[in-house]
């Protein structure tokens, strides 16, 4: 098992790469997510995203990390099922709440900062799924904004050579990234399940603007210069 530190150095690569090459994604998907090709792109672009961190953090380590995996594939299997409908919503629903399920193992056996990334990254890249599927649906263009101020955060932390890696960047304290990252599922699943509707529109753009605020209050925090101990280390 590669240790933790030699995992963060790693990982730091990835997530240049990751950011760039999904900013890249986006840009293809907008304005043509109705195009077959796109399901094909998004689906391998989450598999070799999920598959190249797997590699570097040296498989699955663990129950919680067993139910972050199944999430991300039962997520892209779901993808794929293409017939929007009350069982179609529910499974979405039912998948979803495997978030809860990863996070509560974690906690009663053996968390640890390889566990905490592959978690963040596969909420990730359900948001990148959901997104492509609510453009694909009808929604604006800009929906794709969701996933891509993760890249762009990323790029520009990079950029101005600031604390780069910990999913916790604040003192430790993830409360309102997480209350935020639950408001784009709910807006988002909204979307993907009523459709290309006022109220989904408006919901979808609290949800993108109260994103907004969070990664500049992290960038804000970081340029203090008040980086914590494991983000340092990167």
């Amino acid at each position: 098992m590669v240790s933790e530190i030699d995992f963060l150095r790693r990982y730091r690569y990835w997530l240049y790469v990751q950011s760039g090459g999904g900013l890249v994604v986006l840009t293809m998907i907008w304005g043509r997510a109705s195009d077959a090709s796109t399901f094909a792109l998004v689906s391998s672009w989450a598999s070799v995203s999920i598959g190249s961190l797997l590699v570097i953090g040296s498989g699955l380590h663990g129950w919680a990390d067993a139910v972050t995996a199944t999430r991300a594939v039962l997520f892209y299997l779901w993808l794929g099922w293409s017939s929007p409908d009350l069982y179609w919503s529910a499974a979405l629903a039912a998948i979803l709440a495997l978030d809860l399920v990863d996070g509560w193992v974690a906690r009663r056996r053996d968390p640890n900062a390889t566990g905490a990334i592959y978690d963040m990254e596969t909420d990730q890249l359900v948001v990148l799924g959901l997104a492509y599927q609510a453009h694909r649906l009808g929604l604006p263009g800009w929906v794709l904004i969701l996933p891509g101020l993760k890249y762009l955060s990323v790029l520009v932390t990079s950029a101005l050579v600031l604390p780069l890696g910990d999913p916790k960047p604040v003192h430790g304290d993830n409360r309102r990234a997480r209350v935020i990252y639950v408001l784009v599922l709910v807006s988002l699943w909204v979307a993907v399940t009523a459709g290309a509707h006022a109220a989904a529109t408006a919901l979808l753009a609290v949800a993108g603007v109260s994103l907004a605020f969070s990664f500049a209050g992290d960038l804000r925090f970081l340029l203090a210069g008040n980086g914590n101990e494991p983000t340092e280390a990167l």
